[in-house]
């Protein structure tokens, strides 16, 4: 039945969903195209006790033996199917999809969104530290590999990952009324 439609009648159903389609996505970040700041792309490993994250030289990403996003040199980040996640400016400004702010990238030391103090360092002999909203230090694993040119490299793949668990993490909070909710 569908070829007895004609062209005309079929057409504007078919930019309806097109237009539904394209409504729906995100952006891609701020010179995805183009690309941003340089990273070099040497392996490297995050040793995090029980857990690793792997640099490899074609630019993978990997947890745990298990792909989770990729780089290039013109500092993109990319999800494991190509589609974009950031892009690193060469300001050291991360910037997200549909043009979100996901904080500031150095070499050594990377700082969330809307904030002034980092919260993780790498040390001179590849050891992350954490901090908490209150200064607190805790240890997070020592990376191996992770000098010159592609310390900037490690940062901005600890602070993605970073980011990653955060969002992932169950969040507790108060709600309207009395009681206690877990928020996904």
């Amino acid at each position: 039945m569908l070829s007895s439609m004609c062209p005309s009648r079929f057409a504007p159903w078919t930019l309806a969903a097109v237009l539904l389609a394209t409504a729906c996505s995100t952006k891609p970040p701020l010179n995805w195209q183009t690309g941003g700041a340089r990273v070099d792309l040497t392996g490297a490993r995050w040793n995090r006790g029980d857990s690793s994250v792997e640099i490899r030289p074609d630019g993978k990403v990997v947890v745990d033996n298990d792909a989770v996003i990729g780089l290039d040199s013109a500092g993109r980040v990319f999800e494991t199917d190509g589609d974009p996640v950031a892009v690193l400016q060469p300001d050291g400004t991360l910037v997200g999809t549909d043009n979100h702010g996901l904080g500031f990238v150095g070499p050594t030391s990377a700082s969330l969104p809307g904030s002034e103090h980092a919260w993780f360092t790498i040390g001179p002999r590849g050891e992350v530290v954490r901090y908490d909203s209150d200064g607190d230090r805790s240890p997070d694993g020592v990376w191996e590999g992770c000098r010159g040119a592609n310390l900037r490299t490690c940062s901005l793949v600890t602070h993605v990952i970073l980011l990653r668990e955060v969002q992932r993490r169950p969040r507790v909070g108060i709600g309207f009324g009395v009681g206690i909710g877990v928020m996904h």
